[in-house]
């Protein structure tokens, strides 16, 4: 499903874009996830997202701008259908905090099971948790997250730090 919706986006938005990456839980070999793809367009310039949502809009992706992230081009696609969310997408510059930590942090669960399976419990534990709570849940996700993307950035030699708070 993730190289279905990459290549639309990338054939609609096309030099504006240096790729698509797949993040989120689905993008993580042996995690569990809701049926949802998270998708990261790269943008050669922050500058070029609204041209980018002017593309993709009648193609069915609803652009919310930054909603709540300065620097990002935020939409979700739902399925024609049935209505079901089939795809949020974070378009970000390159150099963007959240594009170098969406990335660091799904090569480390990538590269390191037992930290993949630690994400997996505390996710499952978080929704029972906050079963209608999607700000809660996210929320109580993030000292997790930021441990794994200080240790994937320190485990690759990057001297980036990540800096964004939620």
């Amino acid at each position: 499903m993730f190289a279905g919706l990459r290549d639309e986006i990338a054939g609609a938005c096309g030099d504006l874009l240096t790729g698509v990456e797949h993040i989120g839980s689905t993008s993580v070999p042996g995690l569990d996830a809701k049926p949802v793809i998270d998708l990261m367009p790269v943008l050669r310039s922050s500058e070029d997202g609204p041209e980018c949502a002017r593309l993709l809009e009648p193609m069915g992706y609803r652009y919310l701008g930054e909603y709540g992230i300065p620097g990002r081009h935020f939409f979700l696609k739902d399925d024609a259908v049935s209505g079901e969310r089939v795809a949020n997408v974070h378009m970000f510059e390159a150099t963007h905090d959240d594009a170098i930590a969406h990335l660091a942090f799904r090569d480390y669960l990538r590269a390191h099971p037992h930290w993949r399976d630690s994400y997996e419990t505390l996710k499952r534990d978080l929704a029972a948790r906050f079963p209608n709570d999607v700000e809660a849940y996210a929320e109580a996700k993030t000292d997790f997250v930021k441990q794994v993307v200080a240790f994937s950035l320190a485990e690759s030699g990057s001297n980036h730090v990540y800096r964004r708070v939620r």
